[in-house]
């Protein structure tokens, strides 16, 4: 089963739950965030939010790989990055950017966080997954390819789901 419980209160710098590190990973990548979605705003229109699904920061920051612990707040400008690159070239052809201002109609980005691959897997990279789901655009990573071929996104064909 997919976890879809939205966990975005627990990635905040305030949440005094997490620890330093992550509070600060968190806090010095939030204007890059920012900057990526006004990004997604302007090549689609509207006010697009970022939200978080799954695996709340402890435990994804506890599954990652050594080199990657404590820099939750870098991965998640990585993967933002792409997301939004992708959808500033998709945007230019105007069919696709109405399509998916359409499709994604809650304004929302979500990441969701898995803590394993589906049995089924991924259908549009064996790293992560790209969806439109109920309204919002789902970036599903699992944890045992946590930070892999992130900058593909920029190269996936956002048409496949619109």
């Amino acid at each position: 089963m997919i976890p879809t419980q939205e966990t975005t209160e627990e990635w905040s710098p305030n949440n005094k739950t997490l620890s330093m590190t992550l509070r600060k990973s968190i806090r010095d990548n939030q204007e890059k965030w920012n900057q990526y979605l006004s990004n997604i705003n302007t090549a689609l229109g509207g006010t697009y939010t970022l939200a978080f699904q799954g695996l709340p920061p402890q435990k994804v920051d506890e599954l990652s790989e050594e080199g990657y612990k404590g820099r939750i707040g870098e991965v998640v400008t990585s993967y933002l990055e792409s997301v939004s690159q992708m959808i500033e070239r998709k945007a230019k052809d105007d069919m696709t950017k109405e399509s998916a201002a359409e499709a994604i109609s809650n304004k929302k980005v979500v990441l969701r966080y898995l803590e394993k691959r589906p049995s089924d897997g991924f259908k549009a990279d064996s790293y992560w997954d790209i969806t439109i789901e109920d309204g919002n655009l789902v970036v599903s990573i699992a944890m045992d390819a946590y930070w892999s071929n992130v900058s593909y996104i920029v190269g996936y064909n956002l048409d496949k789901i619109l």
